[in-house]
This record gives C-alpha cells, structure tokens and sequence, in this order.
C-alpha cells in the first residue's frame, strides 16, 4: 500500500516556500534510510532543535506510558489516535479494523525546537517551546496532488500520544495572524538548518533568503547558563 493518504483538499503551503511537500517527502525518505532521530544547533536558537520520523503504531506500542496515555484519553487503540488527528486536518479517515488486522505503521514527522520570541506576545519572555507534527498526504495518490498536513503545539509534552491528543492544524495563508507568521519564519530557519544538515537540494524555485543556511556548530545557550540566568 502506498504511504500516501487520500484527503479532500490541495497543499495549501506554496511551492516557492521550504515548507512543501517536495522537501518534507526527502527528509521522511533520508530519515527512514538513515537515522530516524537528528538533533542539529541553529543559528539564533538556543537549545539543539530535535527532528524524529515516528512510526505509529509500532513506535508508541512499546512504550507503556504512552499506552496508558492512550487509555487515558480513552481510545481504544492508536489508530483511533491517528483518526482523531486526520480529522483535524481534513484528512479522510482510515477503517481502524482494517489497519489493525495488516499492523500498518503510519509514519509522522516530529520537529521540536525552543524559538527566540518573535512578537510582543509576553514581551518578558525571550523564548517559546514549539513541538510540530507532519504528516505527507495525497488526493487518491495522484502526484499532481501531493500535500501534507501540519500540526502544533505550543510547548514540549512528554507523552507523543498527548502531542497528538492536543496539537491543532496550522496553515499558511496572507490573512495569517502576526504570531503564526513569526512561527512560520522560525520553522522556515529550521528546515534550511535541516536541510543544509542532510544534504537535501533545495530547488531553484524556493526563495533566495529562505536558501541561506542558518545550521550552526552549537546552541546559542547551554541549559545551565538558561537556568542561571
């Protein structure tokens, strides 16, 4: 079975962006090949920025936390997690029944980084906690459809079943407000750092200023001098 999953609507992110499909689909297939957790220093941010390609259920059923995070939730099983989050993001549902007879393994992109404060929102704080989740998706595979689906949480969770639990769906668009678009341009720093980190090509059509490669050698801040400070 193909990875990709039918949904009802085209890729909102646009093609000239380094949030697309094009660059997401490379990094779950160099992951999946290489190395399923990266940790990489960015420029301006000051803890190391923690990139996972998580396969559920299989990840998650070995965990007995998240199992019981599960339970507590109440769903019976994780692909029922699964359905919960394709429903926020407009994404057809999957036959739960169906999945757990084959044992099929849905694989999610999970990006965590701590951001410098890019508003006026808390004007005391210097920096935010952001956990993303991507999943790549299609309309009936047809590749002249191909997307994805992005989610948010503001803040780290110990648990991947209550970051799915609580993370909401995050789009691109001009009427977006003044918090997500600084959001946005601190992902946007991230993926070229992950980009430059594993070697993915960006393509002529992204734009100049998102080419620049803000991978660093190390954080700007060590925990112990956050801690003190």
């Amino acid at each position: 079975m193909n990875f990709f999953e039918k949904m009802f609507n085209r890729n909102p992110y646009p093609s000239d962006q380094i949030i697309n499909f094009n660059i997401f689909a490379q990094l779950v297939g160099c992951m999946n090949w290489k190395c399923k957790h990266i940790s990489i220093a960015v420029t301006d941010f000051p803890d190391m920025v923690h990139v996972e390609l998580l396969s559920i259920p299989y990840d998650l059923l070995k965990i007995e936390k998240e199992v019981e995070a599960l339970k507590k939730l109440g769903f019976d099983d994780f692909y029922q997690l699964i359905n919960d989050i394709f429903k926020k993001g407009n994404i057809d549902p999957i036959d739960v029944e169906q999945f757990s007879r084959s044992k099929y393994d849905f694989n999610f992109l999970i990006i965590k980084f701590r951001a410098p404060n890019g508003t006026k929102e808390k004007a005391g704080a210097k920096y935010f906690d952001y956990s993303f989740i991507v999943r790549l998706c299609s309309k009936n595979n047809s590749p002249e459809n191909n997307a994805f689906r992005m989610y948010y949480h503001k803040g780290f969770l110990s648990s991947y079943t209550l970051l799915f639990a609580k993370a909401n769906w995050i789009g691109i668009s001009a009427t977006s407000s003044k918090g997500t678009k600084a959001l946005i341009a601190n992902l946007e720093k991230v993926m070229t750092a992950i980009c430059a980190h594993t070697g993915i090509q960006l393509p002529n059509e992204i734009k100049k200023e998102q080419q620049v490669s803000y991978l660093a050698e190390k954080p700007l801040l060590s925990n112990f001098e956050r801690a003190i400070n």
